[in-house]
């Protein structure tokens, strides 16, 4: 009987360990997808922030090149008056 008991109790620690070190395993797998998704993360953001700047940019343009197209207007009725 103690044969047995001591081979379950080798069977049931061997187990253990063999669960904590998949544990292990997965654990460290999982940090190094949350790293990767982390950066694909920072990546997106930062490609959506350029692309508002970007279109920030036009913006201002389009506003500039308006105010402008108006001055020459207002400058031609001034011309015509």
């Amino acid at each position: 009987m103690d044969a047995f008991i001591n081979r379950m109790t080798d069977f049931l620690i061997e187990r253990k360990q063999d669960a904590i070190s998949t544990l292990n395993k997965n654990n460290t797998e999982y940090a190094d997808l949350r790293q990767t998704i982390n950066k694909d993360i920072a990546q997106g953001f930062e490609h959506i922030k350029e692309k508002i700047y970007r279109l920030h940019d036009i913006e201002s343009d389009f506003l500039y090149l308006q105010g402008f197209k108006d001055c020459i207007m207002l400058l031609r009725l001034i011309e015509i008056l």
